[in-house]
């Protein structure tokens, strides 16, 4: 039976990065991502809004804090050695209540906390001079914050780990997983067998399916996924004066996200339904921001038995509701419909997990929700530096 020496499940922007840093610090080891669908990261890691954070919001001296700041520089960094389309737009966080204005204040000394750089805190008559049709009695301005082309970073990736000379399987879904004395047996289902290899290391990287793979690992494995749908709409900037924007992101202060809460039982927070520049590719092949602008996410639960694309669809009132109170003259009418996104929520904890399985000594665990993608490059590091070791 053929035996591999590292092997991980799920071909997302984690697992990609994870086996790319493996592949350099260990050229001669067989290294295997499995991933059960057809295309590597077509579930969360590209069907989101690609906004590179900042790490502003994040509980300080947590990994999320550490690693979104330094995950913001190193994607940033390798965007622009391997040309991948970025751009840094700064971020607006918009107060439109005095309830809101006192968290705002919280976040605003929380991003002083982590290090984020250049924070500016705005009043009500500067935040026009940054986004022309907010509203808004303060805002926070964070300019690290940016937005990348998701697929291009994944799909590099991919290129980079095959030419270092991992081996990548799609459509190979893992059905069971045995553990041995020094290594692990793995079933797999392909759509055309049933097959079997030993590994002799086990990573688990497999996001919305991080809890199932997990506890076939080990049957205790203590961390729950939830999977939620945010759905996105669109408009077009240049429809009418008041609906230009100047190119920012710009969000309300973090939400509540309904029934999740952390390791401490305390409420969890989402960044909210906000609005995301988009690029336009020039003739010439340079990229520019585009004049479409991508709004949301609005979450809804997530049915695994029925495809993204066919789950139910919030209305325009629903995306016009969020956003009126700081950006009021959208209209339901300039809103067109643009994508469903899944999104791995990790209930009951509230930071990244990064750990050796508590009963394998050769198995290791990375769960990474929001914003997994701006620290994917950040995280893989801290793996092989702090966790793996091998």
């Amino acid at each position: 039976m053929e035996q591999i020496d590292i092997t991980l499940i799920g071909g997302g922007v984690i697992g990609l990065t994870t086996a790319y840093y493996l592949a350099q610090a260990h050229p001669h080891k067989s290294i295997v991502i499995l991933e059960k669908n057809k295309r590597l990261s077509e579930e969360q890691s590209t069907h989101n809004s690609g906004v590179l954070h900042a790490g502003w919001a994040y509980t300080p001296n947590s990994l999320k804090a550490k690693l979104c700041v330094e995950g913001n520089n190193l994607i940033q960094q390798f965007a622009t050695v391997h040309h991948i389309p970025h751009q840094e737009t700064g971020k607006l966080v918009v107060a439109t209540t005095q309830r809101e204005l006192d968290i705002l204040n919280f976040y605003h000394r929380r991003a002083i906390q982590n290090q984020v750089a250049n924070i500016e805190f705005l009043s009500a008559t500067k935040i026009n001079s940054y986004e022309p049709n907010l509203t808004g009695i303060a805002a926070l301005y964070i300019p690290s914050v940016g937005i990348i082309d998701a697929a291009s970073y994944c799909k590099k990736l991919e290129q980079l780990v095959t030419q270092h000379n991992g081996i990548i399987l799609p459509q190979h879904n893992v059905t069971n997983i045995t553990p041995k004395e020094h290594s692990f047996l793995l079933t797999l289902q392909t759509p055309t067998a049933t097959e079997q290899f030993e590994t002799n290391i086990l990573i688990n990287t497999s996001g919305l399916n991080a809890t199932s793979i997990g506890k076939m690992i080990n049957p205790n494995f203590p961390y729950l996924i939830s999977p939620t749908c945010g759905e996105y709409m669109k408009f077009n900037k240049t429809t009418r004066p008041d609906l230009n924007m100047s190119g920012l992101n710009v969000y309300p202060v973090p939400q509540p996200i309904k029934g999740m809460y952390d390791e401490h039982h305390q409420q969890k927070y989402a960044l909210g339904n906000h609005l995301t520049p988009t690029f336009d590719m020039q003739p010439d092949g340079s990229i520019s921001l585009g004049n479409i602008v991508l709004v949301g996410p609005l979450t809804t639960p997530y049915n695994p038995a029925i495809p993204p694309h066919f789950q139910q669809k919030k209305s325009p009132q629903d995306f016009i509701q969020t956003l009126h109170p700081y950006f009021p003259n959208i209209q339901e009418e300039d809103l067109q419909y643009d994508q469903i996104g899944i999104q791995a929520k990790l209930n009951g904890y509230n930071d990244f997990v990064i750990e050796q399985d508590h009963q394998h000594k050769n198995a290791f665990h990375i769960l990474a929700d929001s914003p997994g993608l701006t620290s994917s490059l950040a995280i893989a590091q801290y793996f092989i530096e702090h966790i793996f070791k091998g």
